[in-house]
């Protein structure tokens, strides 16, 4: 079943108005439609080949219109709807040439050009006038949360429950990787239909569809741009591209042609003027994923070694956007005065029934970090945060965040409490 076009009103006013335009006007009208890839820019021009019959339009390809005689509108033709694909491929010149030519054709015509926007390189480039033409660009962002929310609705037909509509943040508002992910969730069961309303549970891992949408994305990538994402990967989120740039052994400039390549295909983008992000946290959760234990492990280690620290991303209110040195030890196990782990505090049992994955996420959550922030600094989905959340909430007997924060100062008082000193023997 076809769903509703959601969170592209606008675009699509404008595309029906150009059509309109080209009707009762007789204008020319050139409408390039941009976007990263995945963003929808087929599905709105489909949108607009689909109403081109009620504004008296013909839809033809460019090639067809250019190649076929009887394609090409003689003057009392209806005007026609071009659609030129992927135009972002040609040299300006024929752009040029394909406009000119169109639009100097007998008759009234709409010219509709669709371009895949680079993010990190100039938009198509179209010439500054074309005689008895006016250009105009319409550009599709990320879908935003309230057309995410109608989207999962249409698609699963139920009120999508906040639990969902947190892992739904992870496709990054990029349609093509929400629908994937809606669908892979209920292929393989994994969502729970209760009193209207629906919610995602089993294993918090990427379904199948999901991972095999993205291998399919990055086999076509070079190596070089494959060995970044996965480096990338490993730092984090956002991270900094000097960090990247020493793990790979490689100069920015040296790397300037795989950072191309992740631009172009809307796998990584500049989140800052320092830092790079992946504009995907679902892209790179699979990339992760997909990877070998002992290679990610590898990675980390390598990390560690090169850069002197682990990330911290930017965004995160507690900390600059930085490299940050490592703890001497993890979080969740303070270590005795001699350097050996220490045995638990005896004082709060349930505090220890926590797991090695539960403990950093609680301390963090009560020093009052956001579950996103907690996402961001332990390189995790914001919706495993909130799994992992539930579990501890469950095991402390903590019904909110607040009492989570008392619960936390009370434990970390009574473990912090200088050992009793032993009688001299």
């Amino acid at each position: 079943m076809r769903t509703p076009l959601r969170g592209r009103e606008q675009e699509r006013r404008q595309l029906l108005d150009a059509m309109e335009r080209a009707v009762r006007h007789g204008e020319n009208r050139v409408v390039v439609v941009e976007g990263p890839p995945g963003v929808g820019r087929t599905r709105l021009i489909e949108e607009a080949t689909g109403a081109a019959a009620r504004y008296g339009c013909t839809v033809v390809s460019a090639m067809e219109f250019l190649t076929t005689p009887a394609a090409s509108p003689g003057p009392h033709a209806s005007p026609a709807l071009v659609v030129l694909d992927d135009a972002h491929t040609l040299p300006a010149p024929m752009v040029e040439w394909l406009l000119t030519t169109i639009t100097a054709a007998n008759g009234k015509q709409c010219v509709l050009v669709l371009a895949d926007h680079r993010t990190a390189s100039p938009a198509l480039e179209l010439p500054a006038a074309v005689p008895g033409v006016r250009l105009s660009r319409i550009t599709l962002r990320p879908l935003d949360a309230t057309a995410v929310r109608q989207v999962v609705a249409d698609v699963l037909g139920a009120r999508p429950h906040e639990d969902l509509l947190t892992l739904c943040a992870d496709a990054g508002g990029i349609p093509f990787y929400l629908l994937r992910l809606l669908e892979g969730l209920r292929e393989e069961h994994r969502l729970l239909y209760r009193d209207g309303e629906v919610t995602v549970a089993g294993a918090t891992r990427q379904p199948h569809r999901v991972h095999a949408a993205v291998c399919r994305l990055l086999d076509r990538l070079s190596p070089r741009t494959r060995h970044l994402l996965q480096v990338g990967a490993v730092l984090g989120p956002r991270f900094p591209l000097p960090a990247a740039s020493r793990l790979l052994g490689e100069s920015t400039a040296q790397l300037l042609s795989p950072l191309d390549e992740a631009f172009g295909a809307g796998l990584l983008a500049c989140e800052t003027q320092e830092n790079l992000e992946f504009p995907v946290e679902l892209v790179r959760q699979t990339v992760l994923e997909v990877m070998p234990a002992a290679v990610r492990s590898g990675l980390r280690h390598d990390a560690v070694v090169a850069v002197g620290g682990v990330p911290v991303p930017a965004g995160d209110r507690t900390h600059d956007a930085r490299l940050v040195p490592l703890p001497v030890r993890p979080v969740e196990e303070p270590a005795a005065a001699d350097g050996r782990p220490a045995a638990p505090c005896p004082s709060d049992p349930a505090w220890h029934s926590l797991s090695k994955a539960e403990s950093p996420i609680a301390r963090l959550v009560a020093e009052g970090l956001t579950n996103r922030q907690v996402a961001r600094r332990m390189g995790l989905s914001p919706h495993t945060v909130n799994y992992h959340l539930r579990q501890i909430f469950k095991k402390l007997d903590v019904r909110s965040r607040v009492e989570l924060t008392r619960r936390y100062a009370q434990h970390a008082g009574r473990c912090d409490r200088p050992p009793r000193s032993r009688p001299a023997s």
